[in-house]
């Protein structure tokens, strides 16, 4: 973990007896000592991936609402996350910090990564909670760690919510992409439909119907967009307890400047796969009569001395230009260089961080109309929606009106990028949503304890 970029490493070993003995986690109140009479309250977040393994959009905003709540804020954040087996024993733990957050590793074996729910997790999870003793947790993306979390949370008589990053919760492919690569285009799931597709029919109807008992227990449902909030009503998902908390992105650097191109540079970052749209990408721009542009395809294997994009992988008329995948810390550099985001997706997807990092450094987009995506795009100012379809034609038609006017484009300011959400924005929101959601668990307690509740006094 050290070599991997982590800080404050500790070892905590299994005691001999831990997989007979739900108690003998012992070795975790070495990590967690006795608590203050009077502290700070704890939350306590869970992601199959943390820092130094950022994967996915998830783990980017669990990443930064823990670490501008350690800055912040009165709370005091913890995370439970999973570490492979190469770094940890299976199913032993790490302990080490980030951004002076205590981060809590459990080795997780690589064939239960993708595991909606793992017995072998549930003691381990309950002893965090006695040892933690957090006030409020917070689960993003769970899968492998699984989803009986949840359960363990309510049995603790723990408070905790749900964001809702992608539909993993109603999807046994968890992006709705069915088994021929395409997106299936439903809105209610239909499990007859889902048969056809996913491996295992009966074992995928006791998934639907287990993870939705799972995430009825929720004090509260966090969706990333209008769009997720609604698909998951469509599936039955009370709409009270389901509340939009956008995801934040990094704000450009105070310094943040345009670079000035000889000619239009688009930017294309979702990598070499069919369903974010690289195969109509190139039969749109190889469609196209003129050269003059330059493609800046991003390829995140770069780093690694690898390749998911060969040289000739992308053959149009334009300059094609590989670059390396960027980080958060140096997002700016990227964007800079662009003059318009291509984002044709060909899947509804719940938000989309790349869109909102481009529109708030004065990058137009062109994206299909993928869901979450588009809802900070206003057409026709400061980018272009086009249908999400197959046909090349509505992409070539908004490249070309993009090429007719380069200037425009290269001189674009966003008028509305003051809206795009940031991740200090969205952390303030969560801090009210946590304090709403323990008000409420607290009058809830009180209740049912026979003690008058706040609301009964006012009658």
């Amino acid at each position: 973990m050290t070599e991997a970029g982590a800080r404050h490493v500790t070892l905590v070993e299994q005691t001999p007896d831990a997989e007979s003995d739900s108690k003998s986690w012992q070795p975790l109140s070495r990590i967690f000592p006795a608590q203050a009479k009077t502290r700070a309250r704890r939350v306590l977040s869970a992601n199959i991936f943390f820092a130094p393994r950022s994967y996915g959009g998830a783990t980017i905003i669990a990443e930064q609402m823990t670490r501008l709540m350690a800055q912040a804020s009165q709370l005091q954040p913890f995370v439970f996350t999973s570490l492979p087996v190469a770094n940890a024993a299976p199913y032993g733990l790490f302990r080490y910090e980030v951004n002076k957050v205590a981060v809590i590793g459990m080795g997780l074996p690589d064939e239960r990564s993708e595991y909606f729910e793992n017995p072998a997790t549930i003691d381990i999870f309950e002893a965090m909670l006695s040892s933690v003793a957090p006030d409020l947790v917070h689960l993003h993306s769970v899968q492998g760690l699984g989803a009986q979390l949840a359960e363990s949370c309510r049995k603790a008589g723990i408070p905790f919510v749900v964001t809702l990053h992608d539909t993993w919760w109603i999807c046994g492919r968890q992006f709705m992409i069915n088994n021929h690569g395409q997106y299936c285009g439903q809105t209610r799931i239909s499990t007859e439909v889902c048969a056809k597709c996913v491996d295992d029919p009966v074992l995928n109807d006791y998934r639907q119907q287990w993870l939705a008992s799972m995430l009825k227990k929720a004090d509260l449902l966090l969706a990333p967009s209008k769009f997720a909030r609604d698909l998951y009503i469509a599936n039955g998902f009370d709409a009270t307890k389901i509340r939009v908390n956008n995801n934040g992105i990094l704000a450009p650097a105070a310094n943040y400047r345009k670079q000035t191109g000889k000619t239009l540079r688009f930017g294309y970052v979702g990598g070499n796969v069919s369903i974010k749209g690289v195969t109509l990408l190139a039969r749109a721009f190889a469609s196209l009569n003129r050269s003059d542009y330059e493609l800046k395809v991003v390829d995140s294997q770069l780093h690694l001395g690898l390749r998911s994009f060969k040289p000739d992988s992308i053959k149009i008329p334009g300059t094609v230009t590989f670059i390396p995948g960027y980080a958060q810390a140096n997002m700016d550099a990227f964007y800079s260089g662009i003059d318009v985001l291509l984002f044709p997706t060909q899947l509804k997807e719940t938000f989309g961080l790349s869109v909102r990092e481009a529109l708030a450094r004065d990058v137009w987009v062109i994206s299909t109309q993928g869901g979450g995506t588009v809802e900070d795009i206003v057409d026709g100012v400061n980018g272009t929606i086009i249908p999400l379809s197959t046909d090349e034609k509505y992409l070539r038609q908004a490249l070309s009106d993009v090429l007719e006017h380069q200037q425009r484009f290269l001189e674009h300011r966003n008028p509305f990028k003051a809206s795009i959400k940031l991740c200090s924005d969205q952390a303030l929101e969560l801090q009210e949503i946590y304090a709403d959601v323990l008000k409420q668990a607290s009058l809830s307690q009180a209740s049912a304890a026979g003690q008058p509740s706040v609301i009964a006094s006012l009658r």
